[in-house]
Parts: structure tokens; sequence; C-alpha cells
């Protein structure tokens, strides 16, 4: 299974992140790029690179991936958007920041995570579409066909 097909799974089912994107298959967590007209505040997430492990026999099933996680909000006249992306992305910080164990469900797959780790965070601004961004890099450790 994905990774990231996984971390959505995960994402869609915590309270928290479900109380500002919404939950399950209708969570506002999207691959990569915002849809044209996205209801606000909303996730995207884009895997920016990876490695399998290997040893002299071929692959050990360990990979390493560094996700980027992205919060967005609209600017408001009473600056409550700059808050607002910082928010989302603190809920998504504190879901997963720690976490290992077991990831994804029986719809999906499952995989086992050793450890995710947040790093990076950093803040935008997109003044073309004017938009707040809140953001930060994922470090995830997990074993694939396993769980």
């Amino acid at each position: 299974m994905l990774l990231e097909t996984a971390l959505l799974k995960f994402l869609s089912q915590s309270v928290a992140v479900g109380a500002l994107v919404g939950s399950g298959p209708d969570a506002r967590i999207y691959p990569v790029v915002l849809p044209q007209t996205p209801t606000l505040p909303t996730l995207t997430y884009q895997r920016v690179g990876s490695v399998r492990d290997r040893a002299m026999r071929g692959p050990t099933g360990t990979s390493f991936a560094r996700v980027q996680f992205d919060a967005w909000a609209p600017a408001t006249d009473a600056g409550g958007g700059y808050a607002a992306a910082k928010g989302l992305a603190d809920a998504v910080r504190r879901a997963v920041d720690g976490y290992a164990g077991a990831m994804g469900d029986a719809t999906v797959g499952t995989l086992f995570v050793q450890l995710v780790e947040v790093e990076n965070d950093r803040d935008g601004y997109e003044p073309a579409v004017k938009l707040f961004r809140a953001g930060f890099d994922m470090a995830v450790w997990w074993t694939e066909g396993t769980a």
C-alpha cells in the first residue's frame, strides 16, 4: 500500500483534524495541489523524497519518506486566516508527531509505521490567491508488506 494512502486514512479519522477539514472520504485533504475553488481551510500533501532500505540480498522492506504538508486558509480583513492555517497545521502535527504503530485499515491496506517525526515548520502567504499557508515536513519510517 502507499504511504500517502495510509496517512490520508489516518488523518481523516483524527477528531481534531476532522473538526477543521471534515472526516472520512469527505475530508478536504488533497494530493499536491488545491482544487480550483477549495472549501477552506484545507490541507495538501506531497512526497518530496524517499529511500527504500536494501541489504546484500535485496530489499529489507523498511522505507523512509519525507512528506510535505501544507494547511491553507483564506486571508481575512480581521487577520484570522493566518491563525486558522497555523491551527490546522498544529492539529495535523499533534495527530502524527511521534506516532508508531499500524496505519491504514482493511479497505486500503495496512502498513507498520516505526516512527513519524515532524520537521521544518514554515509559514507563507500566496498573494495571487490571498491564502495563508502553514506547513511542515514529516519524516516517516515504515515497514512495507507487514502489520
